[in-house]
């Protein structure tokens, strides 16, 4: 599927939180990650993921590569 409408595919990812569906939202979000334009508030996302699984290494990757997508100008959401 391709993956212009990324508003969509971060609302499907996190209907599939919502069910408990984490792999199905990883994949989503890894492939925004990879291809997307908001790769920012992708890797935000996954560190959230990962942290809710209390993967904090993983979870502490994905912020740092959020924090450096956001610092080389990836204004699609603000870091908190």
């Amino acid at each position: 599927p391709s993956i212009q409408d990324e508003e969509g595919w971060f609302k499907l990812a996190e209907e599939y939180l919502q069910l408990g569906e984490d792999k199905r939202a990883e994949a989503l979000y890894r492939r925004i990650l990879e291809e997307g334009s908001q790769r920012g508030r992708a890797a935000l996302a996954l560190g959230d993921l990962f942290a809710r699984r209390n993967d904090f290494a993983r979870a502490q990757k994905f912020y740092r590569t959020s924090k450096q997508l956001f610092q080389d100008g990836d204004r699609t959401v603000s870091p908190p």
